[in-house]
């Protein structure tokens, strides 16, 4: 068959099919000048392996990452403003073709401008680059745009960006035969290259892969001058097989981009809206959208969304074309309020606000009945053969149309619930909580044989199980009727259904499916109640209608969206998982309100009209966000996102900026999670939040990891995305300043104590040396006292041997002479000792009274008394300390005394150190000595030798260093003795010392 004859077989029945396919609009979400957006005129569209939406406009490219647009014009590196195509290559590099022919690209994170040769530019001014096609990183062979006087074998061009040699080339020096499949090889200047056979033949085409190894090719009608018969300014659908002649089919409509997505639909671009191609069959179109809107490019994202380019209108995004609403006869499907939906054998019925009341037949045909409703149509209810509303109207299948008997209505009253029960009976719940049940077989226009059940409240389902009990779903819970011809009801007691119920459904002919108001979806299983909530994953707990498909799946419809739950078919059903759809997903409105499986597909009423999908089209997205760390900023500087990066001390404030691309984002949870583990920490204490950014302040040194992720609205979670890095100790913290702290501590405690050991040695050394020199003037003055007593004793002495002279006793004169130059030898001997033993002291004593009894003769008697513990060769004692006392008893005690007086040392221990020596008399007393007469005061009468006593034992006491000052004197009158006695007493305390 000639190109010609194909051509004219096809446009007749492409053209009258094509007008009358056009489809309502699906949800999408349009982005324009006030979002952001540089200009409503997009050229091209593309989406890159991180989710980043590019775009080319003619005001500069921008990208789209969920949150804002970013421009990027020629101040940021763009060589012009107005880029048509975006052309990705192997190698991570975004190619922007100018509108001046330039030649940019981006890479490493900045834009880049090719200097293409002059000679490549002047022989093609006015022209733009209208594909590339990459040989390695450094060949690219280059086809400009052309126009219609342009001739067909027309030039490309191969550059090389590292020679920058440029070579033209020929179209028709390629190769007109095509190889076995959709490539075509020859060679280029030695190179094996492979090109798509339409492609290598025409430049300003696109191409998309077709199922069974097809290639399409989009081209201009005036790039084939042999088919003159088709029209100008139409395109050209070229469909090369493998092994079989091409197929040419002209479309009455320019073709802008061919794409194929991700389930192989296949979609053209054209001046008038976006068409949908039947793959099995290009000359059909199958579906039309945005019809009056110049579509210049379409692509999925990762997720499956479409994003749309418009030419005047900015861009869409559509998450999903599977979601439709069926076509009215004016030409637009209806946007009321919808709640309720049946099905007959041929037709789907729904009802809605205002009495809308109408059905669908299977070319998703809609016709409006023609009810004069004004109440708003609650309830439809179907046995499978006709169908009441909750006007009471009949509904029955006519396999042509839904006919109407409007001839029986109870005065045209709206009942909220109305429902064919088993046995013929119609079951009416009216809000004003009377459930009536007139008999359906007959006429039911009157209130004849009713049966009424009197209610607490409003009921909103009903359901009648296989022993023909009611179940009646109603405002304050779920109640059973288990005859209704005696009225009774009673309630079931389950916490979970202890609020209104909106609906009840039959489920594998043993369970009940409860569809509660707060509680979630309720499964009755005998006398078992299981529910299923948000916590098990639905999208919300207020349920607003369920429905099962089959036995292993089944639709819950809430405020919030779709849940679709698949159960295990295990002996007790259990959830395995719930798939959440929503507006993100394609969705005309969260809030749904009736759902229905009928002719394959699902139906949904809802707040926007009504809407239908086949269920195995509608793939959950499970692709999770792309996780970006896009700065850290620590204390108002800008860190290099390294591993492992080290931060001083003072820079422990940090701030995170991150991005996570997703288009369908969770609309009920956050959609990042992060953390900031330190080296060491067992679990992960993950933070949930919905900004883009964290801060930490007032980091403690050590090594941290933060840790960052999304995820996508079914809570599968991105990988996540870690910067390690860590923060030095506090110099004062480190280990070498403490050292060096420590050490310098020591030295410094150590010079320290090394100055004031000095110091103390030092004070210490003056001390001894004042206590030394003190000592020794002690000693010299203790010596000096001790030898006063030699001048006053020789004077006593030699008056006492002129005594005699002048008495001529020569006798007594030598004899005492004798004894007292004795007693002069042992005195100077004595004198220089400072201890002598208590034998010596005795034997000097002793002499010294034997000498003073011859000078006073009949004068006193004297002896010693010794304690017999005393050994007084063994003990030292101060030498020549006695003396004057023994002295000073014979001078002034027995001076006035007439009888001869006793005088008596006694020699005593005194604790463990000391000894005691008491010198006792029985002359005058102390007092008749101190007493003071006409010509002598009282100091006068106190005695020398009491005087060196008291000096010497101060010098001991300072002598010995003892606190205490063990060495003691004192002289006290007998009198004060009980009994009183006459004479003194005079005591010394001493330490003695051993031999």
């Amino acid at each position: 068959m000639g190109i010609a004859k194909t051509i004219n077989s096809i446009v007749v029945i492409f053209c009258l099919s094509i007008w009358t396919l056009s489809a309502q609009d699906p949800y999408h979400l349009i982005f324009n000048t006030n979002d952001g957006l540089p200009s409503d005129e997009v050229y091209d569209i593309h989406v890159d392996s991180t989710g980043l939406v590019w775009l080319t406009t003619d005001r500069g490219v921008c990208t789209y990452n969920g949150y804002e647009f970013e421009v990027f014009t020629t101040q940021n590196g763009l060589a012009f403003n107005t880029n048509f195509r975006i052309i990705p290559d192997a190698f991570g590099r975004l190619w922007f073709t100018g509108y001046d022919g330039s030649l940019s690209y981006f890479a490493d994170g900045q834009f880049h401008v090719l200097a293409l040769p002059d000679s490549l530019r002047q022989q093609n001014k006015g022209k733009w680059i209208a594909d590339i096609i990459f040989s390695g990183t450094e060949q690219l062979t280059l086809f400009y745009s052309w126009n219609r006087h342009d001739d067909r074998n027309r030039t490309y061009f191969q550059y090389d960006l590292q020679t920058h040699q440029l070579f033209a080339r020929q179209f028709s020096d390629l190769p007109t035969q095509r190889k076995t499949g959709v490539f075509e090889q020859y060679k280029v200047e030695g190179q094996l290259r492979y090109y798509f056979p339409a492609k290598a033949y025409l430049a300003d085409i696109q191409t998309s892969l077709h199922p069974n190894h097809q290639l399409i090719c989009l081209l201009p009608m005036f790039a084939k001058k042999k088919v003159d018969e088709v029209k100008p300014d139409t395109s050209l659908i070229y469909s090369i097989k493998a092994g079989e002649d091409d197929e040419i089919i002209s479309i009455p409509e320019w073709g802008n981009a061919l794409y194929r997505d991700h389930r192989g639909e296949i979609w053209m671009c054209t001046n008038d809206g976006l068409w949908l191609l039947d793959r099995n069959n290009l000359s059909r179109v199958k579906a039309r959208f945005f019809s009056g809107t110049k579509i210049s490019n379409v692509t999925q994202d990762r997720e499956g969304n479409y994003w749309v380019a418009t030419v005047n209108n900015g861009i869409k995004l559509v998450p999903d074309f599977l979601i439709r609403s069926p076509q009215a006869e004016s030409g637009t499907i209806t946007t009321k309020r919808l709640l309720s939906l049946a099905h007959l054998p041929n037709f789907l019925l729904f009802g809605g606000e205002k009495g809308y009341l109408g059905y669908a037949d299977q070319n998703m045909q809609v016709t409006t009945l023609p009810a004069s409703l004004t109440s708003t149509v609650t309830h439809i209810n179907s046995n499978g053969e006709r169908a009441f509303s909750s006007y009471c109207y009949r509904l029955e299948d006519q396999q042509d149309k839904v006919g109407i008997n409007d001839t029986q209505l109870f005065d045209r009253t709206s009942f909220r619930v109305v429902k064919e029960l088993e046995d013929g009976h119609l079951f009416i719940g009216r809000d004003s909580c009377k459930i009536i049940i007139p008999n359906a077989k007959g006429d039911f226009s009157s209130l004849n044989n009713a049966y009424t059940i009197d209610l607490i409240d409003q009921v909103y389902s009903v359901f009648e199980d296989r022993q023909g009990q009611l179940w009646l779903g109603m405002l304050s819970g779920l109640y059973l009727v288990r005859d209704y011809k005696n009225g009774r009801t009673e309630k079931i007691k389950h916490e979970a259904l202890d609020t209104r119920i909106n609906e009840i459904r039959r489920w594998q002919n043993e369970y009940m499916l409860i569809a509660t108001m707060g509680n979630g979806l309720v499964i009755k299983n005998g006398d078992q109640y299981t529910a299923v909530t948000e916590a098990d994953g639905l999208n919300s707990d207020l349920i607003n209608t369920v429905y099962p498909q089959n036995d292993s799946v089944v639709w819950v419809g809430t405020n919030r969206g779709l849940n679709r739950l698949l159960f295990k078919n295990n002996t007790v059903p259990t959830v395995e998982n719930i798939d959440n759809i929503q507006i993100a997903d394609g969705l005309p409105s969260n809030f749904i309100n009736a759902i229905n499986y009928w002719s394959e597909r699902v139906w949904l009423a809802t707040n926007q009209g009504l809407f239908s999908f086949y269920p195995d089209d509608l793939t959950p997205c499970r692709v999770p966000p792309v996780v970006e760390l896009q700065m850290a900023r620590v204390s108002n500087t800008y860190a290099q996102l390294i591993g492992n990066q080290s931060l001083p001390y003072n820079q422990n404030d940090l701030l995170f900026r991150y991005l996570g691309i997703a288009f369908r984002k969770p609309t009920q949870v956050p959609f990042y999670r992060y953390s900031l583990v330190e080296e060491g920490q067992q679990d992960t204490l993950w933070e949930y939040t919905n900004n883009r950014s964290v801060q930490f302040t007032n980091l403690d040194a050590g090594r941290y990891t933060f840790i960052v992720t999304a995820r996508n609205k079914n809570n599968d979670w991105a990988e996540a995305v870690t910067f390690p890095f860590s923060i030095e100790l506090h110099f004062m913290k480190t280990l070498w300043f403490r050292s060096l702290a420590l050490l310098t501590l020591l030295a410094a405690i150590y010079a320290l104590f090394s100055i004031r050991s000095r110091n103390l040695l030092r004070r210490e050394e003056q001390k001894m040396a004042i206590k030394e020199a003190s000592l020794r003037t002690k000693n010299a003055e203790l010596m000096a006292l001790r030898k006063q007593m030699n001048p006053h004793f020789v004077f006593n002495a030699l008056n006492s041997i002129q005594n005699y002279i002048f008495k001529k006793d020569v006798i007594q004169a030598n004899h005492f002479l004798s004894k007292f130059s004795r007693l002069m030898r042992d005195s100077l001997q004595l004198s220089k000792l400072e201890y002598i033993t208590l034998q010596q002291e005795m034997a000097f004593l002793t002499a010294y009274l034997e000498l003073e009894q011859m000078r006073f003769p009949d004068k006193f008697n004297f002896s010693f008394d010794l304690e017999d513990s005393i050994t007084p060769e063994l003990i030292c004692i101060p030498s020549l300390l006695l003396q004057p006392l023994l002295e000073n008893a014979i001078k002034h005690g027995f001076k006035r005394v007439k009888a001869p007086g006793t005088l008596l040392v006694k020699i005593m221990t005194h604790g463990n150190e000391c000894i005691r020596i008491k010198v006792i008399d029985n002359g005058a007393g102390i007092d008749l000595l101190t007493k003071p007469t006409e010509n002598k005061s009282v100091e006068e009468y106190q005695s020398l030798g009491l005087k060196i006593i008291k000096d010497r034992i101060e010098l001991l006491n300072d002598q010995s260093g003892d606190a205490t000052r063990p060495f003691s004197f004192k002289i006290y009158n007998r009198q004060i003795l009980s009994p009183p006695e006459q004479g003194t007493i005079a005591e010394l305390i001493l330490v003695k010392k051993s031999v």
